[in-house]
């Protein structure tokens, strides 16, 4: 399972759910770099993903701009 999200206009994330643990990178131009500082439960299920990555990066949020599910 891959995940990318446009975080707010700021940077893209990838998600990817690999022998039930969640793995984010911080997809730059030609680089991904591991997204070490965000920790994301096991057992969070994929619907869940969205809600607690915004709880996280919130102070990211700009007015009329969002994370946007990018798959």
């Amino acid at each position: 399972m891959n995940m990318k999200f446009n975080i707010y206009n700021r940077f893209v994330l990838e998600i990817i759910r690999k022998e039930k643990r969640w793995i984010a990178f911080r997809i730059g131009e030609g680089v991904k770099v591991p997204e070490s500082n965000l920790i994301i439960p096991q057992d969070l299920e994929e619907s869940e993903l969205i809600n607690f990555i915004d709880d996280i990066y919130h102070e990211f949020a700009q007015p009329g701009k969002s994370i946007e599910n990018l798959e």
